[in-house]
């Protein structure tokens, strides 16, 4: 069984709440790709736009980044997010053409109130 076939078993880890207490205290921490990526997701699940099938995988991959005792614990200094950022990639990649430039403004604005004026090029990730 792949990570991308694991995903819906933390289906039941994401709502809204918790994403938003999850990026508020640990988006530094995470990463500025990483939460940019989190709220591109984020935009993809509030669109009526986009199947529920990957609504599902969507929800699970958010769960995951949200779980704080995963695969690698985040607590664990510099590598405790690259699996939920493996998790987060894979699932961009496979809904990467239903993202939209507005919902990529959104996620950029977004990742802005946290970090700043950031620079985030979309063509320097893997999805």
């Amino acid at each position: 069984m792949n990570d991308i076939e694991k995903l819906p078993k933390y289906q039941k880890d994401y709502s809204e709440s918790k994403f938003s207490k999850k990026i508020l205290k640990y988006a530094k921490q995470a990463g500025c790709q990483l939460v940019y990526c989190a709220f591109l997701i984020h935009e993809l699940i509030k669109s009526p736009n986009v199947p529920i099938k990957y609504k599902a995988m969507l929800c699970g991959a958010l769960g995951y980044f949200i779980l704080p005792l995963d695969l690698i614990p985040d607590a664990v200094p510099l590598i405790g997010y690259s699996d939920d950022l493996s998790a987060i990639i894979a699932v961009l990649k496979i809904v990467s053409s239903l993202i939209d430039d507005k919902m990529r403004e959104r996620a950029l604005e977004n990742a802005k109130k946290i970090f700043g004026d950031v620079d985030i090029k979309e063509s320097d990730m893997i999805f």
